[in-house]
């Protein structure tokens, strides 16, 4: 078959035809397939950028329980924790608060552990089982990287990473006696009844002080000091009048003796300046300081806040309580 030129070109335009609707055809396949990409990369930046927000707010709290509580971190992103320490079991100081917050990454675990007005968490020293005939400080509240289950285990203590102290207590609050209050940096000291300030000279002191950054309070006459996590024993005057535990915190406040207030614990935050974190080496035995407010562990909170115990801070019944709140993720 033989086709003339005006066949030829017939054809040859339906042949062109044919190649530009494929190509064409193929054009809009390949824009469909990029919008698609590209719809999907929306979504995706979309989900990622705002799944944080659905869960913004989040709030866990955590009571006392006299227990140690477990914190499982849900999703990586900034957290805000707060805490407050407890105040002392009669005519208690008030506890400390603190805040902060931190980027924690997800399946992490902090370890909780809220003081109680019975002194758990360091209010009665080291003994763990509470009477109800003795004064107690108030446990600390606090945020640790390693648990145990004797909250005043030392290698555990060491791994706070914030720290609420408590406060102090008394066996009267008649004649002026009065608890020491939960410190910032430093616990505030018990302050002896009048009549025992009549007994008081520089060598004899009945009343215990606050914990510091180094070093628990100093305890009364026949007290002990506060120790690293703990607040220091009562003491007994000469006519069996007892005295009252130091509250726990970072460090904690001295024991007292007669009619006078127990010490305040300290506080402690990784970051807050002025505070003097410990060395990661340190032992029981041989504790070192490393001048540097961040914790070895590399935990550090921003914006920290740290308020020594007063009516200005919610009690929660003077026992302590935690709450950590899930503000978002990383914008970046």
């Amino acid at each position: 078959m033989r086709l003339n030129n005006k066949g030829f070109a017939i054809s040859s335009i339906m042949y062109l035809i044919l190649v530009m609707a494929i190509t064409m055809v193929s054009l809009v396949l390949l824009l469909l397939n990029n919008r698609r990409l590209i719809l999907e990369s929306q979504k995706q930046s979309l989900i990622k950028k705002y799944e944080g927000i659905i869960d913004s707010g989040m709030t866990y709290n955590f009571e006392y329980t006299g227990k140690v509580q477990e914190f499982k971190v849900p999703m990586t992103g900034y957290y805000k924790v707060e805490l407050w320490g407890s105040s002392g079991s009669t005519y208690g100081g008030a506890g400390a608060y603190t805040s902060g917050i931190i980027k924690l990454n997800k399946k992490s675990v902090l370890y909780v552990v809220v003081g109680g007005t019975d002194g758990y968490n360091g209010g009665r020293n080291k003994d763990t089982i509470s009477n109800a005939n003795l004064k107690y400080g108030g446990g600390s509240t606090d945020i640790r990287l390693v648990t145990n289950s004797d909250v005043l285990n030392f290698d555990s203590l060491k791994s706070r990473i914030m720290v609420a102290a408590g406060g102090g207590s008394v066996t009267s609050n008649d004649g002026d006696a009065t608890s020491g209050i939960g410190g910032a940096l430093t616990g505030i000291n018990g302050i002896s009844h009048s009549a025992v300030k009549a007994n008081e000279t520089n060598e004899l002191v009945y009343y215990g002080s606050g914990g510091t950054q180094e070093s628990g309070g100093s305890g009364g006459t026949q007290a002990t000091s506060g120790g690293f996590g703990y607040g220091g024993t009562y003491g007994t005057y000469s006519d069996g009048h007892q005295g009252a535990y130091g509250g726990g915190g970072y460090y904690g406040g001295g024991g007292s003796t007669w009619h006078s207030g127990s010490g305040g614990g300290s506080s402690y935050i990784s970051g807050y300046i002025g505070c003097n974190s410990i060395d990661q080496n340190s032992t029981s035995d041989n504790i070192i300081h490393t001048n540097s407010p961040i914790h070895y562990s590399g935990y550090v909170f921003s914006n920290p806040i740290m308020i020594s115990g007063d009516n200005s801070i919610p009690n929660y019944n003077g026992k302590g309580y935690a709450k950590i709140t899930f503000i978002g993720v990383d914008s970046n």
